[in-house]
């Protein structure tokens, strides 16, 4: 999970004399209305969750290929039920809340379902606010519920949440959101956790590869002090590009991708025996991000 930004803005078929009427319906029905999927679901608006996250999964950050699996719309606050809460009707007058609603696969929706957690049960909302600007996600009577389940359009979930080597989630700093939002929503679900773990291994492979190759050749005397810099260069430059742009938003996981270079010791250096394959790997990382630093040091 990373920060997303969407435009406060909603788009005109949730403000449209069609849907507000299904608002006053939702509020009239109450915890009894059913929503309309084709209303918060209407495919202007999926477009939109679609280009907004990056055609990801708000939570697990897995693509979301339309040709294999379906964009689910996921209501952050649960539109029907609250599972910590038998007597809760819902939060049914957020079903077309433009913030309420988030990418989703199929699975995070399905794990997360009606489960909505906060610090304590005393400060949940049980009624609509009389001023619809309180209906949004981040208004100050929203906020003082004090929820544990980090919203990416909110929250900051990079300050909550990182990746291990072994391409593990877990809560940082011991963070109750971070711990919350990865139970709530299976964040290491054995698929998951064999994705990321694989690119991470890509990655090290890849590292590992260029750094024995170059300490064979400098054994062989074709790589010298005078030639070493550009040779470092040259040999490391895909697998460096390639991290760095694991961590764009656009990517797949790419709080790993954030994670990975932010810590490239402990995920890459770290694995290395001692010797001159690790010290290659230092110097290379110390030539492409540390650029006032000299790697032959």
């Amino acid at each position: 999970m990373i920060k997303v930004h969407k435009a406060k803005k909603k788009p005109s078929a949730l403000i449209s004399d069609k849907t507000i009427k299904w608002v006053e319906r939702a509020l009239q029905e109450r915890k009894n209305h059913k929503a309309r999927n084709h209303i918060y679901g209407e495919e202007t608006i999926r477009k939109l969750l679609r280009s907004i996250y990056s055609d990801k999964c708000g939570y697990c950050e897995s693509h979301i290929n339309p040709s294999h699996s379906y964009m689910r719309i996921d209501h952050y606050r649960p539109k029907g039920r609250v599972r910590e809460n038998s007597e809760h009707p819902g939060y049914y007058w957020l079903v077309y809340e433009w913030s309420n609603l988030i990418s989703c696969c199929e699975v995070c929706n399905m794990e997360k379902g009606d489960s909505f957690p906060l610090e304590n049960e005393k400060d949940r909302l049980f009624q609509p606010q009389k001023n619809m600007a309180e209906w949004k996600a981040d208004s100050l009577s929203f906020c003082s519920e004090k929820p544990l389940l980090l919203h990416p359009e909110i929250s900051t979930p990079e300050n909550h949440l990182k990746v291990s080597i072994c391409g593990e989630i877990r809560e940082k700093n011991g963070s109750i959101h971070g711990k919350e939002s990865i139970n709530i929503c299976k964040l290491n679900r054995r698929g998951l956790i064999l994705n990321r773990k694989k690119a991470i291994d890509g990655i090290r492979t890849e590292l590992k590869k260029t750094a024995l190759s170059i300490k064979r050749d400098i054994e062989k005397g074709q790589i010298n002090e005078e030639n070493f810099l550009d040779t470092v260069r040259e040999r490391f430059l895909s697998e460096f590009k390639l991290l760095k742009m694991m961590q764009n938003p656009n990517k797949e996981y790419s709080l790993m991708g954030k994670n990975m270079l932010k810590n490239f010791e402990s995920f890459f250096i770290e694995t290395l025996p001692d010797g001159d394959p690790k010290d290659i790997l230092i110097k290379a990382f110390a030539l492409f991000f540390e650029p006032d630093s000299s790697p032959l040091k």
